[in-house]
């Protein structure tokens, strides 16, 4: 019985071997299948690292890409919004010299020039077309030592006017500068200096536009000189106008006064369009008031007689078919007060390519005066002949340095048988 149940254990013990063999065989074969499963996930993890690092690579390439596409479009904007400033500001110039006088365009030059280059020492230097002296119409800021005016010599303005191009002067150019003996003068407390010249249509320098700064902590930037060349550029344009226009005023009032002192007026006929253009002094002639640059034919015809509209046609008629010249007198009654005026005219016609008559240019002077004092002259010459004539003695006049006989009346030639009309002077 004990022998029995010994070999019920052995065999229930050779049972629980062989499960265990094949539990050990099971977890054996789980541990090579994990092997496995870990093999696997070790290569897609590695995969898996390889491709998040190239990700990461070209991500970090386009985000760096993205970051200089970004700092080009703000370059790009930030250069947009610079030349909009700048075109405004030439804009600001040119629209000053169009509606401003010479001061008030220096001004505006001025605003200008501050807000663009961020400066406040600006001045502006010419040189005087009559003196040929270096003056200075505008300057603001620490510009005080700036000479108002001096002659021309070895100053930065003619340096810059020299070299025709914007220079930028710093401490050690400057020191180089004199030393060379290219300049002789000096800015106090000028830390850097910028000018560009001012130049006329045909490329002669005039002036000079300049800024400095008196803070060493304030330096100029690489394009500066650029822009103060541009700007300087439009301001020639605007002070040249200027200049032109104030010439132009001072002839315009030099010929109306002329004109008004000689009494003469000019006017113009454009043919094309049928009006006549006429001058200060010709409305002044005529007693018209001046409602517009252009007179018409009907207010003509209100200050001369039929008679003289007939003459007046006639001439033109005759001008235009080149038959005879414009150059006649006539009488006129002024409109504003009737008063009866002598007038002289003149004109002259203005052909094109073809030989058409185009214009018809003329002048008009009033000779009422002159032939006032001509009239008083024929009257006084009339009657002093008379009284020479009546006198009962022989009267002869002759000329003191010369002697010889100028004027004798028939007593004279009666007694002494000469007559100065027949015979000549003795």
């Amino acid at each position: 019985e004990t022998r029995e149940t010994l070999t019920a254990q052995n065999e229930e013990i050779i049972a629980m071997n062989e499960e265990l063999v094949s539990q050990n065989e099971e977890i054996t074969a789980m541990n090579e299948e994990i092997v496995t499963l870990n093999q696997k996930l070790s290569a897609i993890n590695t995969d898996l690292e390889r491709r998040v690092e190239e990700r990461t690579s070209e991500l970090v390439a386009a985000h760096q890409e993205l970051l200089a596409q970004h700092e080009e479009i703000r370059s790009a904007h930030d250069e947009l919004l610079r030349n909009a400033e700048i075109q405004n500001a030439l804009r600001e110039i040119a629209e000053a010299a169009l509606t401003v006088s010479l001061e008030q365009l220096y001004e505006t030059i001025h605003q200008v020039v501050r807000r663009v280059l961020r400066v406040e020492n600006i001045y502006i230097t010419l040189v005087d077309p009559d003196s040929e002296r270096i003056v200075r119409p505008y300057s603001t800021g620490r510009t005080n030592n700036v000479p108002q005016q001096r002659s021309q010599g070895k100053g930065w303005t003619e340096y810059v006017m020299r070299l025709r191009q914007a220079v930028h002067i710093t401490q050690p150019f400057l020191q180089r500068l004199l030393s060379a003996g290219e300049v002789t003068m000096q800015i106090e407390n000028c830390h850097e200096w910028l000018g560009a010249p001012l130049c006329d249509g045909q490329g002669e320098c005039f002036g000079v536009i300049a800024i400095f700064s008196t803070d060493a902590a304030r330096g100029f930037a690489v394009d500066d000189s650029a822009v103060l060349s541009i700007i300087a550029a439009q301001v020639s344009l605007a002070i040249e106008r200027k200049r032109a226009e104030e010439s132009l005023k001072i002839n315009e009032n030099r010929l109306q006064r002329a004109q008004a002192l000689a009494r003469v007026g000019n006017w113009e006929v454009d043919l094309a369009r049928g009006r006549v253009w006429a001058s200060d002094q010709t409305y002044r002639i005529y007693g018209l008031a001046k409602q517009s640059e252009y007179l018409s034919l009907a207010d003509i015809r209100t200050v001369v007689s039929p008679d003289e509209s007939l003459r007046l046609d006639r001439a033109m008629q005759q001008l235009l078919a080149g038959t005879a010249e414009y150059d006649l007198e006539f009488t006129l009654h002024r409109a504003d007060d009737g008063q009866e005026t002598r007038v002289h005219s003149r004109a002259e016609v203005v052909v094109d390519l073809q030989g058409k008559p185009q214009k018809v240019l003329g002048v008009i002077q009033d000779i009422t005066e002159r032939k006032r004092i001509e009239s008083i002259l024929v009257d006084s010459e009339a009657r002093y002949r008379a009284v020479l004539e009546q006198a009962p003695e022989a009267i002869f006049i002759c000329d003191p340095d010369t002697g010889q006989i100028s004027e004798t009346n028939s007593r004279f030639a009666e007694r002494f048988g000469y007559d100065l009309m027949r015979h000549g002077p003795l």
